[in-house]
């Protein structure tokens, strides 16, 4: 059950995959009762569905009980200890929970190299983890070493056409992005789209990262003819996979609208961004919603040719970014370092920074 759980997850039929996690924990619990080692795995793999679509408050009790169940029977420096360290940093950095997470990486890092020795693929995802931490930080001369040896560390442990490679590519071509190294970032960001559509399938979730990032690749640099078909598959990709209400549907549809209103085609841009608000996508929290209607703002203030002057609403939601947006909501912060925001037509356009 969870075997097939796993297959419907890695395709991104995660619907699917969170009956069958659901139906595996509670068989677990009741045969084994709620301490055992495997219903820690139950637990960890149900809150890896629920971090993947978005719902972060669901999946971290799941984590932390996870994580007590496997320090208490297992042992602290037990390697699946280090992996729901691992898991549950990447849920507070998605949440931009920044110093909570750091030291549950550099934890599970240790436990990793420890327990499976420092050239495990394992080990290669804590030092890609604790890397992405620090771009996010922009601390990247931190980030770039430990990029690298990522991998370094998944190439030749799993060959250059694994899945795993080509997450790898993106992150180190993200990097190179926020350096604003362009020309270092393309090719690499063109072999992860390769891998991935040859192992996973061309309408696989995990491709739209990259043509998405490609996309804005080419959008930063004024080639918008090549952006608009690489955004526009992401979106049709992202819909397919998650339905219409899903965060990434937001996002997708905003980098879309943002590459029109670049060009002035604010008529195209401005249905797209409303799309991109629903509440359903952004949360009901009125701090949410105010971090939604950033871009739109910018959108009418542009459109009209005038320059939005800051606010104190601006100001609060651009200083609290990082406690706002998860990694899959980042878009908005090219906005939010350009604090007059409209006031120029060619701010910067955010990418989708996850893997």
């Amino acid at each position: 059950m969870n075997s097939l759980a796993g297959v419907y997850r890695a395709q991104g039929r995660y619907a699917e995959a969170e009956l069958l996690y659901k139906r595996s924990l509670a068989i677990r619990e009741k045969a084994l009762g709620p301490d055992h080692p495997d219903v820690g795995t139950s637990l960890s793999n149900l809150a890896g569905v629920y971090r993947s679509l978005n719902r972060y408050g669901e999946a971290e009790p799941l984590y932390k009980r996870s994580l007590a169940i496997r320090e208490k029977t297992l042992g602290p420096e037990h390697a699946d200890v280090g992996t729901t360290l691992n898991n549950l940093g990447g849920l507070y950095q998605n949440q931009g929970r920044y110093r909570e997470a750091e030291p549950l990486y550099k934890r599970a890092l240790a436990i990793r190299e420890k327990a499976l020795g420092p050239d495990h693929p394992d080990v290669g995802w804590s030092l890609s983890s604790l890397a992405g931490l620090y771009r996010a930080r922009a601390r990247y001369g931190e980030a770039e070493p430990l990029y690298a040896r990522a991998l370094s560390i998944h190439d030749r442990a799993l060959g250059p056409d694994h899945p795993d490679v080509g997450k790898s590519l993106n992150n180190m071509a993200l990097l190179h992005v926020s350096q604003g190294r362009y020309a270092d970032a393309e090719p690499l960001y063109k072999r992860s789209l390769a891998i991935r559509e040859k192992a996973l399938g061309p309408d696989h979730p995990d491709a739209a990262s990259p043509l998405n990032n490609l996309a804005w690749l080419y959008q930063v640099q004024g080639r918008f003819s090549e952006a608009e078909p690489l955004y526009k598959r992401a979106l049709a990709i992202r819909e397919k996979a998650f339905g219409l209400d899903h965060a990434d549907i937001g996002t997708a549809l905003g980098n879309l609208a943002d590459l029109y209103r670049a060009q002035g085609r604010y008529s195209e841009a401005e249905p797209l961004y409303k799309r991109s608000l629903s509440p359903m996508r952004h949360g009901a929290t009125s701090d949410g919603l105010l971090v939604a209607l950033l871009p739109m703002m910018s959108f009418r203030a542009a459109a009209n040719a005038t320059c939005w002057p800051p606010s104190i609403h601006h100001a609060r939601i651009c200083n609290g970014t990082e406690h706002l947006l998860s990694c899959r909501h980042t878009r908005l912060i090219g906005y939010c370092q350009s604090v007059s925001m409209a006031c120029s037509m060619d701010d910067h356009q955010e990418q989708s920074t996850c893997a």
